[in-house]
């Protein structure tokens, strides 16, 4: 998921794009590239304030709108300059707005929130196995984008855009319907939302949605005490 928002795509070959794609110059697509990674560090730290006082599931929702929405309005304005050549200065501005905004929806979203995401999701027999799927996971959809995104530029232009702006908005319906909150949970309480869920859906239950640890997962977790003391099971 991370990696198809085409977070390398841009990062390898952003001045290669400005150049090629907007027009500008070879030093002015260098001197952007760095004020874009600054934008992108603050951006990231900003994700370390919002993760917890946000919460994943609505951080992630907010990344996917975001980074498709700028994806789109990038390919509109490339496309513009096609049909209209004379007024390719200022329709390269806001492509390169765009792909700003983009490097702050992500940075604030889909930057860190699944690796927090991948290591909390997990019930504690796989949270290694997990983790480590995802990593491998990750890196290899990276070395798949960064191969085609040259080819993909060079034969088809604007449009090429629109195929992470595809998958950016698809992220959306996933997780809002599949994934669960894990702010303020427990490691115990991922392994008691497993065990209560019924169903992959989880939209429909608050408990599951809700950014504050539910109720009924402290009841649990204070019964779990009780056994303990009691000397009894500590799971029912």
């Amino acid at each position: 998921m991370q990696q198809f928002t085409g977070v390398n795509a841009l990062g390898y070959y952003l001045p290669t794009l400005l150049i090629e794609s907007v027009g500008v110059s070879s030093a002015y697509a260098r001197l952007l590239a760095g004020a874009n990674a600054s934008l992108y560090l603050g951006a990231a730290f900003m994700c370390l304030v919002l993760i917890d006082r946000v919460g994943r599931r609505k951080l992630m929702m907010y990344g996917s709108v975001g980074t498709g929405s700028c994806y789109l309005v990038a390919a509109i304005t490339l496309k513009e300059v096609d049909l209209h050549p004379e007024q390719k200065a200022d329709l390269g501005k806001a492509t390169v707005a765009m792909f700003f905004l983009y490097y702050f929806c992500y940075g604030t979203s889909f930057a860190k929130v699944p690796w927090v995401y991948n290591s909390e999701i997990n019930s504690l027999g796989w949270r290694v196995r997990g983790a480590a799927a995802a990593t491998a996971t990750n890196w290899m959809c990276g070395f798949v984008i960064v191969q085609f995104t040259k080819v993909g530029v060079d034969n088809l232009g604007w449009a090429f855009y629109l195929l992470f702006a595809g998958f950016c908005w698809s992220y959306l319906p996933i997780v809002f319907l599949f994934y669960p909150e894990t702010s303020h949970r427990t490691l115990e309480d991922m392994d008691e939302i497993f065990k209560r869920c019924g169903s992959v859906f989880v939209f429909k239950d608050a408990a599951l949605t809700q950014r504050s640890r539910p109720q009924a997962l402290v009841e649990a977790e204070q019964r779990r005490v009780r056994e303990a003391s009691a000397g009894g099971p500590v799971w029912v």
